[in-house]
């Protein structure tokens, strides 16, 4: 559960929803917000479980162990997966990627990687080092040719909706949010304040605004400025949009609740600590901690919380 929880560390606050698909991306933005330990592909869950990085049907059967790696970001793109490879020791690289059925386990370059998304062939993550230039946006092809750099550094979060990547960068003590082109051409200040998460799909935008003691869910207009105010958050980091729903975290207990597109309906999802939430358009997968135990559980459930099953409790360690 350290080891869960120290990852769950690593993750900064903003992201844009796609569904995946043959070409990518290997993962929803929203499931990369939340370290991306689950995914789903072809009936399988692919998730990062007790015994590393695991494959199962829905409804938990066949379970399988792809690999003994505490694995974050997964993506699954065709027949392969591409993930972060989570260690408490300091690791020269720490992007991998192994086939679905376990074979082919192998290190991709040296690169010490976050955000890790996989879009149209792509690889795109923030490439994080202890010395300067730091945290640049970087995307490279999954045979490590053409690796290029995109932005300055400072990136802390990124997402990539329409051919557009948006991202956040904090190089003078405050945020800034800007998009540029997946070439790297065409960059925008979007003239955001305060943003700790901002999700874009299709048309639409969403962004957690705050200091980050009084945070809020808010539509956000992108090309004219104009924002709505949809609910109060406690959590910046988990963030989903399927279908009609918003997902997020409220309350300081840390309750998933959701909410319509327009403001109305909002109620909860579950309320068990979350610790990280995973939703597709038919399931939802919720890392918890209990308390009393210090233990983290992954549960499985319909997507508006009912029929909820554990699936497996973690180690501590």
């Amino acid at each position: 559960m350290v080891g869960f929880c120290l990852a769950w560390l690593l993750l900064v606050l903003v992201g844009c929803s796609r569904v995946p698909s043959e070409d990518g991306p290997g993962n929803s933005t929203g499931n990369i917000f939340s370290l991306g330990g689950v995914a789903m592909k072809d009936g399988y869950v692919y998730y990062s479980g007790a015994d590393g990085l695991c494959r199962m049907k829905r409804d938990g059967t066949d379970k399988v162990v792809l690999s003994g790696d505490k694995a974050f970001y997964l993506n699954v793109v065709g027949d392969t997966i591409h993930y972060h490879k989570f260690s408490l020791e300091p690791l020269e690289g720490n992007l991998w990627t192994v086939k679905t059925d376990g074979t082919g386990l192998r290190q991709i370059g040296t690169d010490n990687v976050m955000f890790l998304t996989v879009v149209d062939g792509w690889l795109y993550y923030i490439h994080y080092i202890d010395s300067e230039p730091a945290h640049r946006l970087v995307k490279t092809r999954p045979d490590r040719t053409e690796r290029t750099i995109l932005t300055d550094p400072g990136v802390l979060s990124f997402c990539i909706d329409g051919g557009w990547i948006y991202y956040i960068s904090n190089t003078e003590g405050r945020n800034e949010t800007y998009k540029v082109r997946t070439d790297g051409t065409e960059k925008t200040n979007l003239d955001l304040e305060n943003v700790s998460q901002l999700f874009v799909t299709g048309q639409e935008s969403y962004a957690i605004l705050g200091n980050g003691v009084n945070l809020a869910l808010f539509r956000v207009d992108l090309e004219n400025g104009g924002q709505s105010k949809l609910s109060s958050v406690s959590d910046p980091r988990t963030l989903h949009v399927v279908g009609d729903w918003i997902y997020f975290y409220d309350t300081l207990q840390f309750h998933l609740y959701r909410i319509r597109k327009d403001g109305t309906e909002k109620g909860v999802v579950s309320e068990r600590r979350g610790n990280g939430a995973f939703v597709f358009p038919d399931t939802l997968f919720l890392y918890a901690i209990d308390l009393e135990t210090m233990s983290t559980s992954m549960y499985r459930s319909e997507p508006d919380g009912s029929g909820e099953l554990l699936v497996e409790t973690l180690p501590d360690s």
